[in-house]
Formats: structure tokens, sequence, C-alpha cells
């Protein structure tokens, strides 16, 4: 009989089916992230089938299925751990050795094979079905395994994330869309896992079952779908494609190599930082590039890649990053906010509220009440 929690659990299942398939025939983008992506949205969507089928009795008429779908717990961890990888890491490749990485599945397939045979009714030597997972181990061996397995691998997922945040320390521009969708999901999972434990724990002590203790855990799984959904929806760009670094095939001829990709950088940014050429309303990139005698192809490409902006963003960054100094500073107190924009390389008041919104979230309207708001707080 369905309900409105079942209806909910598969929608949500029918939801990952439609975006796994969406992600595994998607041709632009990283192939290898949205393949990898494609194959946990897939599994969670099993799990949410399996948790319809036993709301609404199916599970009792179609129980071959029961069982089947817990050696696919084992999957996850790794999975997460290569999308991690793939996505921050366009050149990433999955090798032979990575395989062993699901030697635990592989474990617990065929360790339930006796379950599967049982309950399919090749093998009726068992009369009682209670004992159905204790053929082999009891679920909650595999319930706590799977939930130690996966949080290492998300562990290890955290420590990747935070080794290219590092590495983009000179960065001006830190935040991109893959890197602020990782994080989500990896919180997301982080939620799960915490969940799963507590669950498992629960329905581990108490002496009678709680099915809608099960139930709760397929709503997280449900969430994360849902919300794989709306982020590609709202950012599409997280399955067609825009990396972290700037790769891509745009860059794939460039002759520039990665000891004069670094020496660029780095004379860029001091130039940028000691002359303040963004206070100059006309800049242009091949006033950069003239004055650090750098081609401006190569210019080009170096702030592209590095910081994840086009020319004119990338300045305008500064000088907003200026604006604020002197929103900040009480001897600009006197002077109007356009009035500070244009001496710090805005050229009208419409690109400099525009640009001031794209970097802060605010208006510089909204952005000076709130540092006079701070201030009379404080």
């Amino acid at each position: 009989m369905f309900d409105f929690w079942s209806l909910l659990l598969l929608s949500g299942a029918i939801l990952g089916v439609f975006l796994s398939l969406t992600l595994l025939i998607h041709k632009r983008g990283n192939r290898k992230s949205n393949i990898i992506l494609s194959s946990v949205v897939f599994i969670m969507s099993i799990f949410l089938a399996e948790y319809v089928f036993f709301r609404t009795g199916l599970a009792a008429k179609y129980r071959y299925f029961i069982s089947a779908s817990i050696p696919l717990a084992f999957m996850i961890g790794p999975l997460f751990y290569f999308y991690t990888r793939t996505l921050l890491n366009t050149r990433e490749k999955i090798s032979l050795v990575d395989t062993l990485h699901f030697i635990p599945a592989v474990i617990c397939a065929v360790n339930i094979i006796p379950d599967v045979l049982f309950i399919s009714g090749f093998i009726d030597n068992i009369s009682d079905t209670d004992q159905l997972f204790y053929l082999t181990l009891s679920p909650y061996v595999y319930l706590f395994s799977a939930v130690f397995q996966t949080s290492v691998y998300v562990y290890y997922s955290l420590r990747y994330i935070k080794k290219y945040e590092r590495s983009q320390k000179g960065s001006q521009k830190l935040i991109s869309i893959n890197f602020g969708w990782l994080k989500k999901l990896t919180y997301a999972f982080i939620l799960f896992l915490c969940f799963q434990f507590i669950a498992g724990i629960v329905l581990f002590l108490l002496p009678y079952h709680i099915a809608e203790v099960e139930y709760s855990l397929s709503l997280i799984s449900a969430l994360i779908i849902f919300m794989t959904g709306f982020f590609s929806i709202r950012q599409p760009e997280i399955i067609s494609g825009l990396h972290l670094n700037g790769n891509g095939k745009k860059y794939e001829k460039s002759g520039l190599n990665i000891e004069r990709k670094e020496y660029y950088i780095k004379e860029l940014l001091d130039y940028i930082e000691r002359e303040k050429p963004y206070l100059n309303e006309s800049l242009k990139l091949n006033t950069i590039s003239e004055a650090l005698n750098i081609p401006t192809t190569y210019l080009s490409q170096v702030i592209n890649q590095k910081f994840g902006y086009n020319f004119f963003d990338f300045i305008n960054e500064y000088r907003i990053s200026e604006v604020k100094k002197r929103i900040n500073d009480t001897s600009y107190s006197h002077y109007t906010l356009l009035g500070i924009a244009l001496e710090c390389g805005f050229s009208n008041k419409t690109s400099f509220i525009r640009a001031f919104k794209k970097f802060t979230g605010k208006t510089p309207s909204e952005y000076q009440k709130h540092i006079i708001s701070e201030k009379i707080l404080h």
C-alpha cells in the first residue's frame, strides 16, 4: 500500500535513475566524474527503491531483491573518493590498481550468496525466515562495516579537498562552482553517515525493530538525490563542465610550461601589489603585458587558469577590495560611494554596482550600512 512516505521515496528513486542516466549520457564536461557521480546516484536510488519495497509490502512478493543491495553499500565510499579526485583534477586517471578499492564489495557479494539463494527458493534447509541474515553475518556487521569504510573514504576525500585548497592559496578566486558543490555534497554524506551510525546503534540496542528509523535514513538518501538534481539545474556547469583550474581544450596546445607559468604568476601579483594599476580606469591587458614583457596570450591564460577569471573580473576584484578598504577608512568618510569607486578605477556607476554585487553579494550601499551597524555594535 502506497502512502505519502513511500510515494516520496519512490519519487526520489525515479529522479535518481533519471539523473543517473542524464549524467551517464551527457557528452559535455568532465566525463569521468559524471560517470562516477552517475554510479553513486544510481546506488542511492536502489536503496530508496528497496525501502519502498519494504514499506509497501512488495518485499514479500519479490523476496529475491532482499540482501542484493548490501554489497552496493561498500561501493559508495570508493566511488565518492574517485569522484572527488576526478572533479578537482580533470587529468586524473582511474587505473586498474584502483579497482582494488572494490574488494570489500566483492567479498560482501560472495558472503551474501547463501542469503540470496535461500530467499529465492534455491535452498530450503532453513525453516525460520528470521534467520535470513544470519546465514552468514549479522546485518549490523554489514551496516557498521559499510559506515566505517565509507567514513574512511569521505575523510580522505576531505583531505584531498583541503590539499587542493592549499594549492590555490595564492589565488584571488578560491570559490568556484565545482568546489562549492563538492563541499556541499561531502557535508551531505557526512550527515548521512552520522545518522546511519546513530540509527544502527538504536536498532542494535532496542529489543524490537523500528522501521521508521530505517525510513528516516532513506529520506537523507533522497535528500542527496534531490540536492544533486537541484544544483544540476541551478548550476548546470556541474555536469557540463566548468573546471576549477581552468584546464581544458582551450589551452591544450599552449606552449606555456609549469615553471614559466609560476614565474608569470609571481611577476603579475608583485606588479599588481606594487604598482596598483587597477586604479587606472583605462587599464587594458596589453598595458600589463608590455609592463611585464609577457605575451598577452600567456598573460590571459595565466589569469584564467590560476584565478578562474577573465582579465576584467581579475582587475575588478582588486578594485572592489580597494573600495571596501576605503569604505572602512574614516579618512574617506566625506566621499560618496561613487566618488570612491571612481578613484578606485571604475569608469561609471553601473559597472561599479554590478561588479560590487558580483564579488560581495551586496550592493555598495547595503555593504556600507552593514559596516556602519557593526561599528555601532562594537
